[in-house]
């Protein structure tokens, strides 16, 4: 069975309003990425960028083709896959890749498929639990961010609310509670403006872990 025909078998059990969760989306040069073997396609775009576009095109047609459908026969009001969120219209997708090359590379050819997948769907969420600080610049290009979700070192993240302010929702991962980087929580807030929008996520093996997680 294809993930359609399970979905339709889910629906048929909890009935025709249920709300699903889009499946695991990447971008079209991470899919690639996928396809390729990995150390080949990282110098494939030194030597012959050209075919990592002819690639990464015919895996944005296909993933195009596939959110049409999944749209159409599901609806634009989803729960994204990572981190859970309910998201109107848009798609939501992970961006990981982008920690093995410069942010050059990344307008180069991430970018514009991106962009076109945002302004054909009305905007996006995006994942990125890459070392993706030398990136931040240009996600500030993508068209109709409305939240990011970073994995990053807390003391990393304390960079963040600064960065993107209030122009998006901030979802940044933190975790290890009880641990030194607990105390640059607060401050990583601190850094967000008034109006901005905030996600705070947290967790802990233990229930110390979570009765700190609760007091912050």
């Amino acid at each position: 069975s294809n993930i359609f025909e399970i979905a339709e078998k889910i629906r048929q059990r909890v009935g025709r309003d249920a709300i699903f969760q889009l499946p695991d989306i990447q971008s079209p040069v991470d899919i690639a990425a996928l396809i390729w073997e990995k150390a080949d396609f990282l110098m494939t775009m030194v030597d012959d960028p050209q075919a990592i576009k002819e690639i990464s095109a015919l895996t944005e047609q296909l993933l195009t083709e596939f959110l049409d459908e999944w749209f159409k026969e599901f609806g634009t009001d989803y729960i994204a896959h990572y981190p859970q969120y309910l998201m109107h219209k848009g798609f939501t997708f992970s961006e990981d890749e982008i920690g093995e090359f410069s942010a050059d590379m990344f307008v180069d050819f991430c970018l514009d498929p991106i962009n076109r997948l945002s302004d054909r769907y009305g905007g996006c969420g995006m994942h990125c639990c890459a070392d993706s600080r030398h990136q931040w610049d240009k996600f500030k290009l993508i068209h109709g961010l409305r939240l990011i979700n970073l994995n990053l070192p807390a003391i990393i993240l304390d960079q963040a609310g600064s960065f993107f302010e209030d122009k998006i929702c901030h979802w940044h991962m933190v975790r290890n509670f009880g641990g030194s980087e607990t105390s640059l929580i607060p401050s990583w807030v601190g850094r967000c403006s008034n109006q901005a929008h905030i996600v705070l996520e947290g967790g802990g093996d233990h229930k110390k872990d979570q009765e700190q997680e609760n007091n912050i």
